[in-house]
């Protein structure tokens, strides 16, 4: 179950990755806060420092809004109904519009918006066995023969995740999210990964459809300090 969607960013300059924002929901509102991950990037890109003393940044304020705070809502397909069914299935969502999540949706397809620097990943409860999984794409490696190494692949089976780049045994597949690329650098024995789904008809991201799963015996998701909000939010329901 989805609880919450985080945002990160990546510097489009060091390349490093950051997560700045978290949504949450309750009672027909919506809750936005910033996260300690914010600083880090205030820090690493300076001019941003003009954007929080005019107040365009508010980084100690949570925005309550009765709709999707909008940073996250163009990201999402909650404007208009969702027709693209071949990108349901490419996300291994199935084909049925009637059980469409957008939520569910968001949380594999990654809310990236053309070729800016941000991202959109879900927190999520764990099953009964107290494991956490995430379903996501990679940013495959160009190449006729990266292609059908990728084509061969068999579901589940297992990948590594070395510095944020995906391979199966030595060979380089592409690039994970920055959220498992970030977990995978910090608790590298709690996370194993694997193939859920190739997909043929895809140039280069989500050619490869990944599944990770999380053990919390090793660690929790996102319980490091920076995904945490720089202020408390208090939900309160209508």
């Amino acid at each position: 179950m989805i609880t919450g969607l985080f945002m990160g960013w990546t510097d489009p300059v060091s390349k490093r990755w950051f997560p700045t924002k978290k949504m949450t929901w309750n009672g027909g509102k919506y809750y936005t806060v910033y996260l300690h991950g914010m600083k880090a990037v205030i820090v690493a890109n300076p001019s941003m420092n003009t954007a929080v003393k005019v107040g365009l940044i508010k980084l100690e304020e949570v925005e309550i809004t009765s709709e999707i705070e909008v940073s996250f809502r163009t990201r999402m397909p909650v404007n208009r109904p969702f027709t693209d069914t071949l990108r349901l299935e490419r996300l291994g969502l199935g084909t049925d519009l009637a059980l469409f999540d957008p939520w569910e949706y968001i949380g594999r397809s990654g809310g990236r918006s053309g070729a800016d620097s941000s991202d959109l990943f879900p927190e999520v409860t764990p099953d009964e066995f107290g494991q956490y999984h995430f379903h996501f794409g990679i940013g495959a490696i160009d190449g006729v023969e990266i292609a059908k190494y990728i084509y061969q692949l068999q579901i589940d089976t297992q990948l590594t995740i070395n510095h944020g780049l995906i391979y199966h045994r030595d060979v380089l597949l592409g690039t994970a999210p920055g959220y498992v690329a970030d977990f995978a650098s910090h608790h590298p024995q709690a996370i194993e990964l694997s193939v859920a789904q190739v997909n043929h008809d895809i140039y280069k991201f989500g050619k490869l459809l990944c599944h990770a799963q999380i053990d919390s015996k090793g660690a929790i998701p996102f319980s490091d300090l920076h995904y945490q909000p720089l202020v408390d939010v208090l939900v309160v329901s209508n």
